[in-house]
């Protein structure tokens, strides 16, 4: 039985009923992918999301699922949404959802209320005022939806160091966000690092097996332990930001500095470092030593 209902019968007014069991990593695709399907061909609509049944927070594979989702979906949801109405009584509940939302705090507005008709009335008045009639709700197909990460990956996303997890045969099955920020493509020592003849090789990561079958996979993390030679403090703390792939505007925002200011210290960090732009900083920083 499915555990999140879509009910567009008051269309534009979307109703996504939650129930008390936690929907699997396939019911959640399921959902994203209808719900990206409304918003596919421009059509604007607000929703009340009821997750007053819920008891326990979306999973961590749910979080990773919807990011990327959203990063390849934003633009479109953007335009289409109008404003979700959140119904939720459970603490964790409501703050993961918040949390959720400010993380990707571009995203269409969201409202925690404590009742369904309090959630009904503020979208309706949204409706209302951009002049939005009922009607039909659209039929596009459902829009694309990422596979759920390997079991446990989507948790490596909350640390601030890239984290890959790699098959034996050195391909990435997966990378988290500060990885894919970093490194974009994965390095061209991923290979060497799990390669079970060269493991006493230098390698510039440090390399766990998950579990000891045959299929398993290898957690390995760039190391960040070299430094650049006489870089003072203030400068290391900037380049530490600047390699979690932190922007000029987040990294002033984190350091209580001025942008100019901040933008001052990344032109004085790479002439320190002897690199031209981020990416070479970052391979800089992630310099070779041996496999921990």
């Amino acid at each position: 039985m499915p555990t999140i209902e879509i009910d567009t019968s008051e269309w534009p007014l979307m109703r996504v009923d939650y129930s008390y069991e936690p929907a699997s990593n396939e019911e959640y695709r399921r959902f994203l992918g209808e719900l990206g399907s409304y918003a596919a061909d421009g059509a604007r609509f607000a929703s009340v999301s009821d997750m007053s049944r819920m008891k326990e927070a979306p999973s961590a594979a749910h979080g990773w699922i919807f990011s990327e989702w959203l990063r390849k979906h934003g633009a479109l949801m953007r335009g289409a949404s109008l404003g979700n109405a959140i119904v939720a009584d459970v603490a964790v509940v409501r703050i993961v959802t918040s949390t959720a939302y400010w993380w990707h705090r571009d995203e269409p507005s969201f409202r925690l209320f404590d009742t369904v008709d309090e959630a009904t009335d503020w979208c309706r008045a949204r409706l209302e005022r951009a002049g939005i009639p009922r009607g039909t709700p659209p039929k596009a197909p459902p829009v694309w939806v990422p596979d759920a990460p390997p079991e446990g990956a989507a948790l490596y996303d909350l640390l601030d160091e890239p984290v890959f997890l790699v098959r034996p045969d050195g391909e990435v099955a997966f990378a988290n966000r500060a990885g894919r920020v970093s490194f974009g493509d994965a390095p061209p020592w991923i290979a060497d690092a799990v390669s079970q003849d060269r493991r006493s090789k230098a390698v510039p990561a440090r390399v766990a097996r998950v579990s000891p079958d045959e299929d398993s996979l290898f957690i390995v993390i760039p190391n960040a332990g070299a430094r650049i030679p006489e870089l003072p403090p203030s400068l290391e703390r900037i380049a530490r930001l600047l390699c979690r792939g932190l922007s000029d505007k987040e990294i002033a925002q984190q350091t209580d500095l001025t942008l100019p200011t901040v933008r001052t210290y990344v032109r004085r960090l790479y002439r320190r470092a002897g690199v031209h732009s981020r990416s070479e900083l970052v391979h800089r920083w992630y310099a070779s030593r041996s496999a921990g």
